[in-house]
């Protein structure tokens, strides 16, 4: 509580330092270690609060976002090494302080002292006791023996014995791609050398008769032998068993070493190839031949020495410690050409066996920021060139530029350089909605029509005869799904995937048991691969299943602060509980919950958005970490408004006007002619529409088993207190329903083009459609038929079910296709779009002109965004926003929440009072005037919004402040009285 009095940290962070603590006293032990002591939570405690006074040197301003100082620092002294180091378990038997001592079982002997005269006939009291060796400090608290019993001398823990064996130990995950192994010891390879040396000079050899060691041998040189023999019958062991389960190995020592010719390699040698490399050809010094085994063929691995360059010879020095060390422990580790080429050695086999798949990541070069901390200080730029320099050059349509530039290259390619590569910006490719496209132009309005009602009638008639099999399958699906299935036909929706050639085998299985909501998610096929591993396991999740239920509940009482919103969410929770449609179950107490999923379920709290004048509930599946436990192998790759203009570009130039066409067919493109009853205008004349399905994600469900993930809490407020509901469709933010949809999303796109021959694309739940004004009657009914065939609903609502027409809205935007001499789309802003241009009002020019200053221009960069925080702040509320500012200095102020310059500084702290209030996410960007879409506002010109609503901006809360900042100002200027 005296953090939140003094505004220095939230009772919600603190309560994490608390839970943090508890949780680690209270977590099971795993076997053979005890749980942390409260002096190790004493430790960890103090040690939290002293790496945040570190991070606060500088002071304890506000966060960008409004809050308080310490907030924005907790999460990331919680996860530090030297925190959670303090919080580790230890073993048991290894106590905090020393034990007392044990009394004797039986009374010592007396101590009879050595009666024997010393020299000048006295006697020596030290004779005959016993010297205690004192217990180093270092080892005081620890165990003196092993599990066995035996002794342990103080080198052992010190780590200044000689004979410790290292500790060494494999675990070989079952979804491994790849696993390098090294087997080495110095100590071996000096034995080795030694031995030779004395049996070279006897004229013998022991690499033939003797690969695991000289069976005379006796004491340390022993046990070094046999330590190292141990080591290489593991790491065979794990090389048969990678090779077994199909998972690639390598194994690394040096070529001439007799760990290839024991009894554990022979074979892994007979077996598998064996690649010998000379270290020079790949960045080393010395000329070192180094073997890598491995269970596929590696021709990067095979470069042997070409003479070609010198070496350096092998020496011994003498280490700063007096220790003499060999060369050779320089070349333990790899060169960067050598690490290198062992990497892409892998990658080949990798895509040969077509396991992984390289793709171009240059969307990916800006780095990963959080939305909800902007950094001051960029690490570095946030795009980078791919190419040294790029030049544009202009030539003949008909002309085709060659791939690289050749030495004797024609006009107008000279003086390009020789060997540049052509940068090929290939358009966004709708392959399906194309070969719809030059299905619809090779065929002709009729015959295209005659299509759509042939596979239409088709599929009819097998949703009649499949009537009685959909039934008995309903029949058998789990109960608590049934009801929101009820209007699929699964069976005629595994009839069209097939048809349209859906490459998801089991898309169909998760339509009628369930999407799951947490763990692997197995990929689809109907997008790019792209891996994202889960953060947490699935059993460590549960395990935080008691903690998750009791935050919960404060978590959601803080929605009662805006009761509209809690009112609209909880009655839109009850609504989705009725027998129409049971997307949800409920309401349920926390015990009840508890006899129905078992102990360890985690709830997700659920919180309203206001959304175009509507408030929409959204399941927060981050908070407890659910989404932590998915892992995805494909990236989403969304059909937006460039798929849009690119499906309506092929339109407009698949044919040319003496109805010469190259369509997109199933072998690829080909030449042919435009059907006749195509004319030139009626071949180019374009109507677009959108069709939106009503509620998507509460269309499909979650699979039955994940039950105790899919617990939403809702507050009510009526009575205030927390219920909760078990969520049977899929809920609204959790990461595995995203993909799930989308799955089923584009497979219906792919079916209305493939089977259907519309041009279609999809961005989620809307479905663009683009048709040819003869055939739009067609493409309508034929869509919506589509879907009401297969049991998915759509939108009705005058607002979102429109005819086709020449300019429709679409994702934000209007996408129009005017009649011109030229074939133009263009996208623009909807009307609903906003802008508004003013005066800055008279009062603050005079306040920052008030010392002489003629130079304003941050001040005037920073006041518009104060004023659209004041004229927007029903649309801004809860929202994250992208800044715009054209000057650098007002940027970093906003960024820094901190000026210098006094009326800055006011503006500042009026920003902070609104982000707190809206609760916004903010990010603020520099733009170029000539990039500005709000540059023609500035300067009061209008024209180029004329699809916008202009508005006038509201300076009533700005005036207000102003006023009393300038009465302070008075204030202290007289001194205070």
């Amino acid at each position: 509580m005296a953090y939140e009095l003094a505004k220095l940290m939230s009772y919600e962070v603190h309560d994490r330092i608390i839970n943090l603590l508890f949780n680690e006293l209270q977590r099971d032990p795993i076997e053979g270690f005890g749980r942390p002591t409260m002096g190790q939570l004493a430790a960890a405690d103090r040690e939290v609060h002293l790496k945040l006074a570190e991070l606060t040197r500088a002071g304890l301003p506000l966060g960008p976002n409004g809050e308080l100082p310490l907030d924005k620092h907790v999460d990331d002294v919680l996860r530090l090494p030297s925190v959670m180091w303090l919080l580790m378990p230890r073993p048991k038997g290894n106590p905090d302080r020393t034990p007392s001592k044990a009394a004797p079982a039986a009374p010592a002997p007396k101590h009879q002292p050595d009666k024997r005269p010393t020299k000048n006939h006295k006697f020596d009291k030290t004779k005959g006791k016993r010297v205690k060796t004192p217990m180093p400090l270092q080892l005081r608290g620890g165990t003196p023996n092993d599990a066995d019993g035996k002794s342990i001398c103080f080198g052992y823990n010190l780590g200044t014995s000689p004979y410790v064996p290292e500790p060494w130990g494999f675990s070989l995950t079952p979804d491994s791609q790849a696993v390098e192994i090294g087997a080495a010891t110095a100590d071996l390879g000096l034995l080795a050398t030694q031995c030779r040396t004395v049996l070279k000079a006897l004229g013998k050899d022991p690499s033939s008769k003797f690969p695991e060691g000289f069976p005379w041998l006796k004491g340390i040189n022993l046990i070094k032998v046999e330590a190292a023999n141990s080591l290489y019958d593991f790491a065979a062991k794990v090389a048969w068993l990678c090779d077994e389960h199909g998972v690639l190995f390598t194994v690394e020592n040096p070529a001439n070493s007799y760990m290839w010719e024991t009894k554990f390699f022979k074979h892994l040698v007979d077996r598998f190839f064996f690649h010998i490399i000379d270290a020079c050809e790949y960045g080393s010094e010395h000329k070192k031949a180094t073997a890598f085994l491995a269970n596929f063929s590696a021709d990067r691995l095979r470069q042997r020495c070409t003479g070609n360059h010198t070496h350096k010879s092998w020496n011994v020095e003498k280490a700063e410690d007096g220790s003499w060390r060999f060369d050779t422990a320089k070349e333990a580790e790899y060169p960067t050409k050598l690490a290198k080429q062992l990497a892409l050695a892998l990658f080949d086999k990798l895509l040969e066996s077509q396991q992984f798949k390289l793709q171009d990541n240059l969307e990916d070069h800006a780095p990963k920021v959080s939305s909800e901390a902007q950094p001051r200080r960029p690490k570095g730029p946030l795009l980078l060139t791919e190419f040294k320099t790029k030049v544009v050059v202009s030539c003949d349509p008909a002309q085709v530029p060659p791939e690289t530039i050749p030495e004797a290259a024609s006009p107008p390619l000279q003086g390009i350089p020789v060997g540049a590569k052509r940068l090929d910006v290939q358009p966004v490719f709708n392959e399906k909605g194309e070969k719809a496209i030059s299905f619809i132009l090779r065929e002709g309005p009729v015959k295209t029509a005659q299509h759509r009602t042939r596979m239409l009638n088709h599929f009819l008639e097998r949703a009649k005869c499949l009537q009685t099999e959909e039934a008995r399958l309903h029949e058998s699906l789990d109960q608590s799904i049934r009801p929101v299935l009820a209007t699929k036909r699964l069976l005629l929706f595994r009839e069209t995937l097939v048809e349209a050639g859906v490459d998801d085998p089991q898309l169909f299985d998760d339509l009628r048991f369930g999407f799951r909501l947490v763990g692997d998610l197995q990929p689809s096929g109907q997008f790019q691969p792209q891996w994202k591993p889960a953060s947490l396991d699935v059993e460590q999740l549960k395990q935080t299943a008691v903690w998750a239920q009791r935050a919960v509940i404060a978590s959601c009482r803080k929605g009662l602060d805006d009761l509209e919103v809690a009112q609209a969410v909880w009655d839109e929770t009850m609504e989705q509980t009725m027998p129409d449609k049971q997307w949800v179950k409920g309401p349920f107490t926390a015990e009840q919950i508890t006899q129905r999923l078992g102990p360890s379920w985690v709830p997700s709290r659920r919180f309203g958005v206001r959304q175009n004048g509507k408030i929409r509930p959204v399941d927060d599946f981050s908070q407890f970490l659910i989404n932590a436990t998915v892992s995805c192998h494909e990236k989403i790759d969304l059909e937006g408004l460039d798929h849009i203009c690119s499906t309506a570009r092929f339109f407009m130039g698949a044919s040319t006007e003496d109805g010469d066409m190259r369509t997109a067919g199933d072998k690829g493109s080909a030449p042919c002619k435009r059907a006749p009853e195509w004319s030139a205008s009626d071949a180019k004349d374009i109507f677009g529409r959108c069709l939106d399905l009503r509620q998507a994600y509460k269309q499909l469900v979650r699979h039955p088993c994940d039950a105790w993930a899919a617990v939403l809490a809702v507050p009510c407020p009526a009575d205030g207190t927390v219920y909760f509901f078990e969520a049977i469709a899929l809920p609204f933010g959790a990461v595995s329903s995203v993909l799930a949809f989308n799955r089923a999303a584009r497979a219906l796109r792919t079916i209305l083009s493939r089977v259907f021959k519309l041009a279609t694309t999809n961005f989620f739940d809307d479905f663009c459609q683009l048709e040819l004004g003869l055939l739009k009657e067609s493409a309508w009914k034929t869509a919506e038929t589509v879907m009401q065939l297969l049991g998915w609903k759509i939108s009705s609502g005058e607002d979102k079910r429109k005819p086709f027409s020449k300019s429709f809205e679409i994702l934000g935007a209007v996408v129009s296709f005017k009649s011109s001499p030229i074939d133009v789309i263009e996208v623009c802003n909807k009307e609903s779009r906003c802008v508004f241009g003013d005066h800055v009002p008279q009062p603050f020019v005079t306040a920052w002109a008030r010392a002489g200053k003629r130079q304003v221009i941050a001040q005037a960069e920073m006041f518009p965004v104060l004023a659209a925080k004041c004229t927007w702040r029903k649309q801004l509320s809860g929202r994250s926003i992208i800044w715009f500012l054209d000057n650098e200095s007002a940027r970093m102020a906003f960024v820094r929440c901190f000026s210098p310059v006094i009326d800055n500084y006011f503006m500042l702290q009026l920003n902070s009072k609104f982000d707190l209030e809206l609760q916004t996410r903010n990010w603020y960007s520099r733009v170029p005037s000539k990039s500005n879409p709000s540059d023609s506002a500035s300067r009061l010109s209008f024209t180029e919004y004329q699809n916008c609503h202009i508005q006038d901006p509201c300076y009533e809360r700005l005036l207000k402040s102003l006023s009393d900042f300038e009465s302070l100002m008075q204030l202290l200027e007289r001194g205070g009285g």
